[in-house]
């Protein structure tokens, strides 16, 4: 399966290019247990864990990934474990669809 199948667009590769994480790939989160993860990518899926760097400078929970964001991911071991290390900004739609940041 490819990231576009996965729904990895414009807005999501803008993302990567601005964090600039050159040893890191897009992954989608698929599943969520507490503290424990499941991404896919285009190889397939992993079980994930937060890099201790990303869950320190987390401001509370609501920064962590959920089900269906993007984020940044070391593959490790034979693409048996991704390390996030960054959540890509979700879609956030304002009046009348307009995207933050849009502007005239």
């Amino acid at each position: 399966m490819t990231l576009d199948a996965l729904g990895f667009d414009a807005w999501f590769q803008n993302q990567q290019a601005v964090l600039g994480w050159p040893e890191c790939s897009p992954v989608r989160v698929t599943a969520v247990d507490r503290d424990r993860y499941l991404v896919r990518n285009a190889s397939g899926e992993a079980p994930a864990e937060l890099a201790g760097s990303f869950r320190f400078a987390a401001e509370d929970s609501l920064g962590f990934p959920c089900v269906g964001d993007w984020a940044l991911a070391q593959v490790v071991n034979a693409g048996r474990l991704a390390i996030v290390c960054a959540v890509l900004r979700r879609f956030q739609p304002t009046a009348a669809g307009a995207l933050p940041g849009d502007g005239p």
